[in-house]
């Protein structure tokens, strides 16, 4: 569909990105409204709990307390009969709310239902108190069929409104056809691990697990009925009252996630190349830094098939706005985009035509295979700049670098002049190709990198170990770890990481694990110094001292890491350790030949990855 007339000038966007903005309040708005919808089923669910807890331990008391022996006994007929009836009746209750859905196909829920019902029905046959913990569950199916089933209407409406909204605003109004296939298909997509379903049943059942466990603990303690059902009262209050938090937190972000999924439909079928991204009023640092950004084509401005992922976080309600650019007229105003490696050089502002020239000869004298990557995926990079303020980094979201001028030069008399440029390319280049993903992480080498460290830690014996600690330690502590026998499990003569070495010993008077493998972190913390005489040489050394920390996930600090998190959580070992090898291939052989004897095997894989990404296939090496 061609772009109207009037949609090309200033005006016109200016006028548009105010409605986004109104559009997005309203959102808010809804959501709101939408909560207080949950906040009454909830609140019944919290009645209803409480009134089964109160009615199961009125006959499990006996005079003033209750009796223990009772929630041992098997369950009686009448109250499988009594379950059975309820279970009934929210299994009919569930059928009518799924139904209430047939106009759009979708993959119900009644396997989630059916599957809590039978380890339901097993488990409250065993005693009164596993009857009690059934019964909760029922109440919890049903309010986990009365969430489910209309979020999945509202998701629904949410993307049909949003597909004829655009249809508006975007060309002459027509209404938008749609069919039931297609939106169950945006409604029921995957996310991560689970689709939006997936995601409240779990939350349903990380509830239940609470309740049943503080329920445990009540009813052993054998109080007096109505004290134990007054402090149940309260538990349950404030477990459901989270999980509907919870719930909220689902429904949000993907409600987001459907109209976000309408609005990109919509500019591709009106042939709208480019979008603008609209923060919310509160919006957080990075959505506010993915709003400010200008990748040359304008402010927020991104391409279509560029933009940043929509929602950007968990409670995000940001927006997208359709866009029209000129783009013979802003092409000067993306200086990297689509120019070769050397062009985007001579396009950088920030550094002089002695230091631009200086990096095309190191890469030129790189092995063929870097130079290729380079050459091929630079393009990719919008912006780069120069920030004193800021440490070095590429931005995954903007597809941006920044360089901080001390590191850049080497001034900071940690890293080699020019490293970190080559650095960030590389982490750039590893996005690129992994379209939007880094591919190392889909390679093989963090595996290679995890054996590699642990064939190190074996071939360290702990004889070398202690000698390294006496080092470490001096004389006068290490002889006190030494002799001490006493167990002081209190007493620390040393500290790594945040981590104690104390005088603890095991029941023998032999070092605990915990001191052995400490001991040899600290071996390691040595080789990382001593290797090739180069002790104090950081430059040399600071790409195997972040290797060290990512692979001891932050354990161990030769100097130069991240924290702990960057490694346990997000799992970055083979991005840092392909950015760190990349630029030691190009401007800091020492580096690299500590690289090659402490990570053979994830030196072999790196080679792979780098070949595969030059010759732009995923295939292996012989």
């Amino acid at each position: 569909m061609a772009i109207l007339k009037n949609q090309k000038n200033s005006k016109y966007w200016d006028l548009r990105s105010e409605a986004e903005k109104a559009w997005i309040i309203q959102n808010i708005q809804n959501d709101e409204e939408f909560n207080a919808k949950f906040k009454e089923y909830y609140d019944r669910a919290i009645l209803s709990i409480n009134r089964t807890i109160e009615a199961e331990l009125a006959k499990l008391a006996i005079k003033e307390n209750v009796d223990i022996s009772e929630l041992k006994k098997r369950v009686k007929e009448f109250d499988v009969q009594e379950y059975s009836v309820e279970a009934k009746r929210i299994v009919e209750k569930a059928d009518k709310l799924r139904k209430q859905g047939h106009a759009v196909t979708y993959e119900d829920f009644s396997k989630e239902i059916n599957e809590r019902l039978r380890l339901y029905n097993a488990t409250m046959r065993i005693n009164r108190q596993e009857l009690l913990k059934s019964l909760i569950g029922l109440n919890l199916i049903e309010l986990g069929a009365n969430i489910d089933a209309n979020l999945r209407q509202k998701l629904t409406k949410d993307y049909t409104d949003e597909i004829t909204r655009q249809a508006g605003i975007l060309g002459e109004f027509k209404h938008p056809i749609w069919t039931g296939k297609e939106v169950a298909k945006i409604v029921m997509a995957q996310t991560g691990s689970a689709n939006f379903s997936k995601r409240i049943w779990a939350n349903q059942d990380a509830l239940k697990a609470r309740l049943d466990a503080s329920l445990s603990v009540a009813l052993i303690q054998g109080q007096n009925p109505r004290k134990m059902a007054q402090q149940l009262r309260d538990l349950v209050s404030k477990e459901v009252t989270n999980a509907r938090y919870a719930t909220e937190r689902i429904a949000r972000t993907e409600s987001a996630r459907v109209q976000t999924q309408a609005q990109l439909k919509s500019f591709r079928d009106n042939g709208y190349k480019f979008c603008k991204w609209h923060a919310e009023p509160s919006a957080c640092k990075i959505c506010r830094e993915i709003a400010e950004n200008d990748s040359g084509h304008g402010v927020g401005i991104y391409r279509v098939d560029e933009v940043p992922s929509l929602p950007a976080h968990p409670n995000c309600r940001c927006g997208l706005g359709a866009y029209w650019v000129d783009e013979k007229a802003t092409i000067a105003r993306a200086p990297y985009s689509n120019k070769s490696f050397n062009d985007m050089l001579d396009s950088i502002n920030g550094i002089n035509e002695k230091d631009i020239k200086e990096i095309k000869r190191i890469l030129s004298q790189a092995p063929e295979d870097i130079q290729k990557m380079f050459h091929k995926y630079a393009r990719f990079v919008k912006w780069i700049t120069f920030d004193k303020n800021s440490n070095s980094s590429f931005n995954p979201l903007t597809l941006t670098i920044n360089l901080n001028p001390s590191q850049f030069y080497g001034a900071d008399n940690v890293q080699k002049k020019y490293s970190v440029f080559f650095h960030e390319m590389a982490h750039a280049i590893d996005y690129f190709y992994g379209k939007h993903g880094y591919f190392s992480k889909s390679s093989k080498i963090r595996e290679a990198l995890f054996e590699d460290y642990q064939n190190l830690r074996d071939s360290i014996t702990l004889k070398e170990s202690i000698e390294a600690t006496r080092r470490f330690l001096g004389d006068w502590k290490f002889n006190e770890l030494l002799a001490d026998r006493t167990n002081q499990k209190s007493k620390s003569i040393a500290q790594l990481n945040m981590r104690k070495l104390t005088l603890a010993r095991d029941e023998l008077g032999n070092f605990t694990k915990d001191q052995v493998q400490m001991m040899k972190d600290i071996k390691i913390l040595e080789i990382t110094e001593n290797l090739y005489g180069i002790k104090g040489n950081t430059s040399i050394k600071m790409d195997i001292s972040d290797i060290i920390n990512g692979v001891s996930e932050g354990k161990i600090i030769p100097g130069i890491g991240h924290n702990e998190s960057y490694w346990t959580k997000h799992k970055m070992q083979p991005v840092e350790f392909f950015a760190e090898t990349s630029s030691s291939m190009i401007n800091n052989h020492e580096s690299l030949n500590l690289i090659k004897k402490l990570f053979p095997k994830a030196f072999d894989e790196y080679l792979t990855v780098v070949e595969a990404i030059a010759n732009g296939s995923t295939k292996k090496r012989n």
